[in-house]
């Protein structure tokens, strides 16, 4: 993919991206990162201190909206079975 396609493209994922995940989209150059649950949502699944928002990381993708659609997201963790 081009940079110019990837300045174009949202990047559509379950949960809220971690910090090294969002700092690799802001390099890839996505303009746009949706995502299902907040990063604090595995938590219940998993019983241990929520991660580190990516919120400052992100600061350089144009926009990023969430949480949408948290049912689904919820259930990719379930079925993950952590």
């Amino acid at each position: 993919m081009t940079a110019r396609a990837r300045a174009v493209t949202a990047m559509y994922t379950s949960t809220e991206p971690c910090p090294m995940c969002a700092g690799g989209t802001t390099t890839a150059g996505f303009s746009h990162v949706v995502s299902s649950v907040s990063s604090e949502e595995p938590v219940s699944f998993t019983g241990e201190s929520p991660a580190v928002r990516s919120a400052e990381v992100l600061k350089r993708v144009g926009e990023v909206v969430g949480p949408v659609m948290m049912e689904k997201g919820r259930a990719v963790h379930r079925e993950f079975d952590w």
